[in-house]
C-alpha cells in the first residue's frame, strides 16, 4: 500500500543544509532568477498561497484609542434622583465625621462631669477628706460648743427610734448613720443657702454612734453608783448626759 503526495515547486532540499563556510543554505529544484538590479523574484504562487491560507487574507484591523462611550440614553429623571442619592450620602457621612470631630473636641477640652447629684452625694464630696469626730464624750473636760449641743440634742430625739441590738433594717444603727449624715447635708444646704439660725453637725458613722450610746450607758450608771454628797460636783463637772438631756439638782436627788 502507498501514498501518493504532492509538493510544491518551492521546496527545500535538506540533503545538503551547510556550505564549506558553515553557512544554512537552501537550495530548489530551479533555480531563483535574479534581476539585473539584484532583486529577488518572489516565490511561486503555491508558497503564497500556503502562507495566506496560514496567516489569513484579511486587512488589519484599526485600533482606535481613547474612544468615546457611547451616550447614556438612561431617563433624565433616573439620574436626577440617582445624583440627589449621592449628593445625601456624601452630606451624611460629613455630618457624622463632623459630629464625631466636635464630640472628640468637647472630650478633650471640658473637665469630667457627674450626672445630677443628691444633696447627700455632693456634701460626702464636700466633706471626704474632712475628720470625723465623734460626739462629745459626757466625761469631757472641754468646753461645749454650739456644735457639741445640737449633736446631742439631734441624739437625744432620734435615738429612741433605733435599736442598738438590729443588725440590719429601719431600725438599726447603720439606718440611724445614713439619717444622721441626710440631715448633717441638709443643714449644710440651708446654711449655704444663707440660712444663718441652722446650726450644722457633722457626719458620723455607725461605730461613733454605737460608741455614743454604750458611753451614755455608762455615765448614767457612774451617776448611779456615786455617793450622793460628790454627785452634784460630778454634774456640774461633766456637763449634760450622752442621751442629750442635762442632769439636774432635781435629777440628782431622785438618782441612787
Amino acid at each position: 500500500m502507498g501514498f501518493t503526495y504532492a509538493l510544491p515547486d518551492y521546496v527545500h532540499d535538506v540533503s545538503n543544509p551547510t556550505n564549506t563556510t558553515g553557512t544554512l543554505v537552501a537550495t530548489t529544484t530551479e533555480e531563483i532568477d535574479e534581476d539585473a538590479d539584484g532583486t529577488e523574484e518572489e516565490p511561486p504562487s503555491d508558497a503564497n498561497a500556503y502562507l495566506r491560507q496560514v496567516l489569513g487574507d484579511e486587512e488589519d484591523i484599526e485600533i482606535v484609542l481613547n474612544e468615546e462611550p457611547p451616550p447614556n440614553t438612561a431617563n433624565a429623571a433616573v439620574l436626577y434622583q440617582i445624583e440627589l442619592e449621592e449628593t445625601a450620602e456624601l452630606a451624611a457621612t460629613n455630618d457624622r465625621m463632623h459630629q464625631e470631630l466636635v464630640r472628640s473636641e468637647l472630650a478633650r477640652l471640658l473637665p469630667d462631669t457627674n450626672g445630677k447629684e443628691s444633696t447627700s452625694d455632693a456634701f460626702k464630696q464636700l466633706s471626704n477628706h474632712q475628720a470625723w469626730f465623734p460626739l462629745r464624750s459626757p466625761s469631757s473636760s472641754s468646753p461645749e460648743t454650739d456644735v457639741d449641743k445640737a449633736e446631742a440634742a439631734l441624739f437625744h430625739e432620734w435615738s429612741p427610734t433605733y435599736n442598738i441590738d438590729v443588725a440590719t433594717g429601719p431600725q438599726s444603727y447603720h439606718a440611724f448613720a445614713r439619717a444622721w449624715n441626710i440631715e448633717a447635708a441638709n443643714r449644710f444646704r440651708a446654711w449655704s443657702q444663707g440660712d444663718e439660725e441652722v446650726v450644722q453637725i457633722r457626719p458620723k458613722n455607725r461605730e461613733f454612734l454605737v460608741q455614743h450610746y454604750k458611753d451614755g450607758l455608762a455615765y448614767e450608771a457612774l451617776c448611779r453608783t456615786a455617793p450622793r454628797n460628790d454627785l452634784h460636783q460630778l454634774v456640774m463637772e461633766s456637763g449634760p448626759s450622752m442621751l442629750g438631756g442635762v442632769i439636774t439638782l432635781k435629777d440628782t436627788l431622785t438618782i441612787g
